[in-house]
């Protein structure tokens, strides 16, 4: 995946728009998956997580942490446990 940007000051929302995106670039098998979770903000989580319902969880100050690409990865790895 080649999608970070560095130059770029993406706020946390859209670095998880771009993460989302990158992520069903190069796995478009998982689109489906992938958009279907409902996104809801979890300040204090520190990372992301899914739940049995597919409620995507995400911390926006680790999305500031991560590059678009480890945000991508993580994104997939939620995905793999619905």
């Amino acid at each position: 995946m080649a999608f970070d940007l560095p130059s770029l000051n993406l706020t946390p929302e859209l670095k998880f728009t771009a993460a989302r995106l990158a992520a069903t670039n190069k796995f478009p098998y998982l689109n489906i998956a992938m958009w279907a979770l409902v996104p809801r903000e979890s300040p204090t989580l520190n990372t992301v997580a899914v739940t049995a319902k597919g409620i995507l969880l995400w911390d926006p100050k680790v999305a500031e942490k991560w590059t678009i690409n480890q945000f991508a990865g993580a994104l997939v790895h939620e995905v793999m446990h619905i």
